[in-house]
This record gives C-alpha cells, sequence and structure tokens, in this order.
C-alpha cells in the first residue's frame, strides 16, 4: 500500500519542477483570454478564483521565471496584466453604477 502512495506524492512534484518559462507564458495567455471571453458573466465567485490564478500567475509563477524572461517577454506581461485590471475595473465600476 504504501508503495503505492509515494510515487502519487512524488510524480506531481516532479510536474510541477517541469514547468518551463514557455509553458508559463502560455499558460498566462489562456488564463486572460478565458477572462476576457467569459469575465463579463463572472459571478463574485468566479471573480474571486480569477483573482487567485491571477495572483498565482503574475507573483508566484512570475518569480519563478523573472530571471529567465526577455525584455519582449516581460512587455507581454505588463500587457495581460493591463489587461486583467482593466476587465477588473470594468465590472467593478459596472457595479458601482448599478447601485
Amino acid at each position: 500500500m504504501n508503495r503505492l502512495i509515494l510515487p502519487a506524492i512524488i510524480l506531481p512534484l516532479l510536474c510541477v519542477s517541469c514547468t518551463s518559462k514557455e509553458d508559463y507564458m502560455e499558460d498566462f495567455h489562456q488564463f486572460i483570454d478565458e477572462v476576457e471571453a467569459g469575465g463579463p458573466s463572472y459571478d463574485e465567485e468566479q471573480w474571486n478564483e480569477a483573482d487567485e490564478r491571477f495572483d498565482e500567475l503574475s507573483d508566484e509563477d512570475f518569480a519563478d521565471f523573472k530571471d529567465e524572461l526577455t525584455d519582449e517577454e516581460l512587455h507581454d506581461i505588463d500587457q495581460m496584466t493591463a489587461i486583467y485590471l482593466g476587465l477588473k475595473a470594468s465590472k467593478e465600476a459596472k457595479e458601482k453604477l448599478q447601485r
């Protein structure tokens, strides 16, 4: 039984370390595309989940790759960050106007 548990714990840890900056950039782009498409209809819980994912991508994951990123990639990340913050600000402004 213990032989089955150990690989179940180690395998996910190994996969996490396999992530490349290309995977990171792709994940960030995909996240932004999803929020652009679905954000206008997100409820509060979905926005909270999006905020958590954004924090992971823009802070935690970014820290893992910041030394490997080119100036172009850094600019791309800045653009994606601006898009997300703009979508979030638009949602908050609509909420305030509906009161």
